[in-house]
């Protein structure tokens, strides 16, 4: 290690200061208030309450880990916490908070389901330059990095509301049907699968192997493989049935609604080859339907309020749901000139997509040399 550095263990460096704070369950959470409400969920801010007593009473800024979630964020604003699995985490000594909440997001814990995570970030350490300077010109450069990556990720967004909005200037909202159109189903229009369920004693990771698609690798709009597991190619005439093509529209069946939507993603060309497992659904256009108008179709509110999801069980899809959901068909040509429409929308995003891989390479490779003291 770099002279002067050292190496902690967690508790040495890190206080946990959850404890004697109020905490808002997700029932009470308003869409708009004068406090908002943090939560271990993916975005920053969850909801809101008007109810002053609840505020945090940790001094600014903290770091917010989800028990549950993995998640860390960086807070500097007066906030209420949310019910469940919210760590307030702040340096016990003068240290750099921001430099600390960088750290922290680069230690790779062990994926527990929805069990709680606190417990191995506690047996971590932390690594820490000899002086704030330091630290905070570190936080600053990975800042920077961090940045230009929000930055493309709003590009896409971008882009994912215009298509949205092509999607309702060509069709109109399905729930008030204006332009009259006949009602059917999604399987008038496409083919549905659901998984395989592949065990985990066979996953892989030797030799040629293939992707397997499952829940957690569904996000909102996109194909997340950062959590990957795999299966031998030698293997898959006997699963071949489940693989999946450019343009397949996959839909998480458990857990679908997160704090960053719907999980629900078009496959991608880079994506492949990949295999579909069990509690994952595929829709496939067919007889000349379009991937693009169900994709855009199942990401409207309809088809949430169709699923009926509840506070009090688990959410999830099921099957049933799939196979029910109507909505008026537009005709083939319709849903054809939409795909030409999107068509030029993907290509601006594959661009984007990779313009943001090669800044997710360059700010992991910052983080490894930060926290060598090689930056």
């Amino acid at each position: 290690m770099k002279d002067g550095w050292q190496r902690c263990p967690f508790e040495e460096v890190i206080s946990d200061e959850s404890g004697g704070n109020t905490k808002t369950p997700q029932s009470e959470f308003l869409p708009i208030g004068q406090l908002p409400i943090v939560d271990q969920g993916k975005s920053v801010i969850s909801g809101y309450t008007n109810d002053s007593t609840r505020v945090c009473k940790a001094k600014l800024p903290v770091i917010i880990f989800g028990d549950h979630t993995r998640c860390f964020k960086f807070i500097d604003f007066p906030f209420c916490m949310g019910a469940d699995g919210v760590k307030v985490l702040r340096p016990r000594f003068d240290a750099d908070e921001k430099y600390l909440f960088h750290y922290l997001k680069n230690l790779q814990l062990p994926n527990a389901g929805y069990d709680r995570h606190f417990k191995y970030l506690k047996r971590t350490e932390i690594v820490l330059p000899p002086t704030i300077a330091q630290q905070k010109r570190i936080a600053a450069i990975l800042d920077r990095a961090e940045e230009l990556r929000g930055l493309r990720r709003q590009a896409l967004g971008a882009l994912d509301a215009i298509a949205q909005s092509i999607f309702l200037e060509m069709f109109g909202d399905p729930v008030t049907n204006p332009k009259d159109w006949t009602t059917g189903g999604l399987l008038d229009i496409a083919d549905f699968q659901t998984g395989y369920p592949f065990t985990s004693a066979d996953y892989t990771t030797t030799g040629e192997i293939i992707k397997l698609c499952r829940g957690a690798n569904v996000l909102p709009n996109r194909i997340d493989w950062n959590d990957l597991v795999s299966w031998s190619k030698s293997r898959i005439d006997a699963v071949s049935e489940f693989a999946l093509q450019a343009d397949d529209v996959v839909i998480a069946m458990d857990r679908p609604w997160i704090s960053e939507g719907f999980k629900i993603a078009q496959i991608q060309q880079a994506d492949l080859p990949a295999l579909l497992v069990q509690r994952v659904a595929r829709l496939r256009g067919k007889n000349s339907y379009s991937n693009a108008f169900i994709f855009q179709l199942l990401k409207h509110p309809i088809f949430t309020r169709h699923c009926k999801p509840t506070e009090t069980t688990i959410p999830h899809i099921s099957p049933k749901d799939i196979r029910t959901f109507s909505f008026p068909i537009p005709p083939r040509s319709f849903q054809q000139e939409f795909a030409r429409r999107v068509e030029a929308i993907e290509q601006l995003k594959t661009t984007h997509r990779e313009s943001l891989a090669q800044l997710d390479a360059l700010f992991a490779s910052l983080q490894h040399r930060a926290f060598r003291g090689e930056l």
